[in-house]
C-alpha cells in the first residue's frame, strides 16, 4: 500500500523550506505514528501467538511475552499526547490511516470521497507538525533567553 505524496506548497505550510533537519514536517509525523502503529500490531501479534501457544499446549502455561521497553511506551504516550491538539473526527482520521485502513474505507466512515479524506488527512498531519514545530520555538527560545 502506497501512502499519497503532498501535492503542491505542502511543505511550505511548516516551514521546511528553512532547511531545519529537526523541523516536524508531515513526513516525520507519519513516520512516529506508523513506528508506534508498528509496535501496537507486534504486541497484537505476540497476544495472538501467545493465545494459539496455550491452546495447543492443553493447559500448559505459555512462554511470557516480554513487555513493551519503558521508551516504546514513552513514545507512543507522546502519540497520544498529539491526538489532544485535534478535533476527535481528525484523531479518527489519523489512527485510521497510522492503522493502514484502505483511503475508501476511510473515506466510507466519514461519508466523503477519498479526495476529501485524504486532504483532510494532509490538514490534521500538519497541524500536528505545526504545533510540534512551535513547541520546539518556544522551549529554544526559552533556554536561549
Amino acid at each position: 500500500m502506497t501512502r499519497p505524496q503532498g501535492g503542491p506548497g505542502v511543505g511550505k505550510l511548516i516551514g521546511t523550506e528553512s532547511g531545519c533537519v529537526d523541523n516536524w514536517g508531515p513526513q516525520r509525523v507519519m513516520r512516529e505514528m506508523d513506528h508506534r502503529e508498528e509496535h501496537a500490531q507486534v504486541e497484537g501479534e505476540r497476544q495472538a501467538l501467545s493465545a494459539t501457544l496455550a491452546e495447543s499446549w492443553r493447559g500448559r502455561c505459555p512462554l511470557p511475552m516480554p513487555a513493551p521497553s519503558p521508551a516504546a511506551i514513552d513514545r507512543m504516550l507522546e502519540t497520544m499526547r498529539w491526538m489532544l491538539w485535534l478535533e476527535v473526527e481528525q484523531r479518527h482520521l489519523l489512527w485510521m490511516r497510522a492503522a493502514q485502513y484502505d483511503w475508501q474505507e476511510i473515506a466510507r466512515r466519514f461519508g466523503c470521497c477519498r479526495t476529501t479524506a485524504w486532504r483532510r488527512w494532509k490538514i490534521a498531519i500538519n497541524q500536528v507538525a505545526l504545533q510540534l514545530n512551535s513547541e520546539k520555538t518556544s522551549k529554544q527560545k526559552g533556554h536561549a533567553g
